[in-house]
């Protein structure tokens, strides 16, 4: 049977998401200018880290890795 290990990592996305379908956010991957994913708005929730202020928000993105 396949294992799947929910994980999350931060993601920059506009502070009001839709009720649900999809999402466009903006992850860092550490070298170069990162990168625009398309996510469902279901799998994001609002990081600790956050201010509050600003139009755009920091999230938690929800990703599982197969460990197969």
């Amino acid at each position: 049977m396949v294992a799947f290990k929910p994980t999350e990592v931060m993601v920059v996305g506009p502070r009001t998401l839709p009720a649900d379908g999809p999402v466009k956010v903006w992850i860092d991957l550490g070298s170069g200018p990162g990168r625009e994913l398309l996510v469902r708005s279901e799998h994001l929730r609002l990081s600790v880290q956050d201010s509050g202020d600003g139009p755009t928000a920091l999230y938690d993105l929800r990703v599982f890795f197969c460990r197969g």
